[in-house]
């Protein structure tokens, strides 16, 4: 798989479908995925109102598919070029901004699609 590198590192690199949150109150910079987030998770919540929360996009990622949920809730999310299939609810709440960037093509394949 390469150097690791991102936010999360471990030397395991078999995360599972899992939930990933990035949250901050009181920091001056951006989040962004990284390069260890797997193809295929559970659900992205972006709640940092302060900085952007960006989706990885080094060369040769695959499309990041959602099988829960994509919320943004607070502050901006942007996607890059990665390439997004949701299966679940997409929702954005409290001022939440989702910047799909330069994605070739984001899927919205669940029922539950808002904006609160």
């Amino acid at each position: 798989m390469g150097t690791p590198g991102g936010a999360i590192q471990t030397t395991i690199r078999q995360f599972g479908v899992s939930r990933y949150i990035f949250n901050a109150n009181n920091i001056n910079y951006g989040q962004t995925t990284g390069r260890a987030i797997p193809d295929s998770i559970s659900t992205l919540i972006a709640d940092n109102p302060v900085q952007i929360v960006a989706i990885s996009n080094y060369i040769g990622a695959q499309t990041l598919k959602i099988r829960d949920s994509l919320v943004v809730n607070h502050g901006p999310m942007q996607t890059g070029n990665r390439n997004l299939e949701i299966f679940g609810n997409f929702s954005i709440w409290n001022n939440g901004v989702f910047n799909p960037g330069n994605a070739a093509y984001i899927s919205f394949l669940g029922s539950g699609n808002s904006k609160h």
